[in-house]
């Protein structure tokens, strides 16, 4: 192929994760469920979790056995803090909070449903790509041409992009300003962006508050094969005993992010996960 008509193929995660979903036998997925414990035996794995009871925050506890536990849990993994504890290699503080936000696609060049591009300053990075096109929009609270926001309405090219922006911040300050939540984001990001170019400043303000978040950079370091595979001993043991998973691999493993965080610029995690 001719090398100046190369292109970027651009796979929405929601999309990819409907995919996969649909190929999946209805009812194998089971949501609100809480992993509490498990235990690993040659008989195999016991598995606590707390399911969500409608509107109760505790639920009900449930046990369930299995052959194999991925934990894919993600950064916090419950799995991962009983296979390898909080000691091995620990959460590291990159330095830098990322907030990010969902928005109906502002009419400008740079938002077309094609373009992607990203504006620094030096300190302030954004980076903004197209999320859904006019006939796949996600979020239905986001269709039509035009948004009104509390401000103004703007005309829209009917799609959505993505944003991250990402800037240096102490961790404490990072986790202040995450915990305050989506209106708290938002206006730290138009503090930041608010007179850069066109589109970013509309772009920001046309995000609903509900498709923003915002967490502090972190990750880790590579855990070994070793224990990966087996796991320290406080898996092992079981009511202050040994069992025979000492003697044998374990049948529980983590992936994603519950095995090794990455920051999350470049797709980095996602594409090493696939």
């Amino acid at each position: 192929a001719d090398q100046a008509s190369r292109q970027n193929a651009h796979v929405p995660r929601q999309e990819l994760r409907r995919m996969l979903m649909e190929k999946i036998q209805p009812g194998t997925i089971q949501w609100g469920h809480a992993l509490v414990h498990y235990q690993d035996s040659k008989d195999g794995l016991q598995l606590k979790f707390q399911k969500r009871d409608g509107e109760s925050s505790e639920g009900s506890v449930i046990e369930k056995t299995a052959t194999v536990l991925v934990g894919a849990d993600g950064i916090r993994s419950a799995v991962r803090r009983q296979k390898i504890g909080d000691e091995e290699s620990p959460l590291s503080y990159l330095g830098c909070i990322v907030i990010l936000g969902i928005s109906t696609s502002p009419v400008s060049n740079l938002t077309d449903g094609e373009t992607v591009f990203q504006t620094a300053d030096g300190t302030t990075r954004l980076y903004a790509m197209p999320f859904s096109s006019v006939e796949e929009t996600a979020t239905a609270s986001l269709g039509g041409k035009n948004v009104t926001t509390k401000e103004e309405p703007y005309e829209s090219n009917g799609g959505e992009t993505m944003w991250q922006l990402s800037f240096p911040m102490k961790e404490e300050d990072a986790i202040k300003l995450s915990q305050l939540g989506s209106s708290a984001l938002k206006s730290e990001a138009l503090a930041r962006c608010g007179s850069w170019h066109h589109p970013i400043p509309t772009l920001l303000k046309m995000t609903p508050e509900t498709l923003i978040s915002g967490y502090p950079v972190y990750d880790r370091e590579l855990l070994s094969p070793d224990l990966l595979r087996s796991g320290t001993q406080s898996e092992l043991r079981s009511d202050s005993k040994k069992d025979d998973t000492s003697e044998r691999d374990s049948s529980v493993t983590l992936i994603g992010d519950a095995a090794h965080p990455m920051s999350p610029f470049k797709g980095q995690g996602a594409n090493q996960a696939l």
